[in-house]
This record gives structure tokens, sequence and C-alpha cells, in this order.
């Protein structure tokens, strides 16, 4: 198991927008094991969405290892 998700300071500033624009979002970022953050519904369709924010050295260094082998895994 994994311990506390941590979520990027830009997070719920991002389902905020998807929302106000008329998409739909749920946040499963405390699945943690490389899943995406959020699963956004718009009328193109849904996709999954990792949030990052690149004012941080966290948010800069892109994706982890189990996300990577996460998105090598799903396709």
């Amino acid at each position: 198991m994994r311990g506390r998700a941590r979520k990027d300071k830009n997070h719920q500033s991002i389902i905020d927008t998807i929302e106000r624009v008329g998409g739909a979002v749920l946040d499963i970022s405390t699945l943690g094991q490389g899943v995406p953050d959020l699963i956004v519904k718009t009328r193109k369709g849904i996709q999954l969405a990792e949030v990052k924010n690149p004012e941080n050295a966290y948010g800069k260094r892109g994706l982890t290892d189990s996300q990577r082998k996460w998105a090598t895994l799903w396709r």
C-alpha cells in the first residue's frame, strides 16, 4: 500500500477549469501505482490525465517510474 497521495498545488484549479467549460471529472489520484490522476469526460470522449505542476521540482521531473510503467502496460 502506498502512503498519502501527493496532489499538485494546481490540481483543484485544473478540475475547476474543466468543469467550468462543461467537462466532468472523476479524481482518482488516490489509486496510486502509476494510475493517472483524473478521468475527464468531454463532448469528444473520455481521457485520462496526469496533473503536473511545472512550478516545482516534483512537477518539472515529469512522470514517475510507476507512471511510465503504467502508461506502457495500459497500451
